[in-house]
C-alpha cells in the first residue's frame, strides 16, 4: 500500500474515515506539524491525521487507519 502524502492526496479523492467514505474538499499541511495532514470534506468536520496513518487503496481511494 501506499502512503500518503499531501502530493498524492487530491481534491476529489474518496477516503474512507471510520467506515464513511467521505469525499475530500480540500488538503492542508500544518507549517509546525509537518507530518500532519488536515482533511478538509464536502461533509463533516475536517479531520487531522498523520501521514503514515493514511494507506491507498486504490487511485483516488484512502483509507485512514
Amino acid at each position: 500500500m501506499t502512503r500518503a502524502s499531501r502530493d498524492r492526496i487530491e481534491r476529489g479523492d474518496v477516503v474512507e474515515v471510520r467506515g464513511e467514505m467521505r469525499e475530500v474538499k480540500a488538503v492542508r499541511r500544518k507549517e509546525r506539524r509537518p507530518e500532519d495532514l488536515v482533511l478538509v470534506f464536502t461533509s463533516g468536520p475536517a479531520l487531522r491525521v498523520r501521514t503514515g496513518d493514511v494507506s491507498a487503496v486504490r487511485r483516488g481511494q484512502w483509507r485512514v487507519r
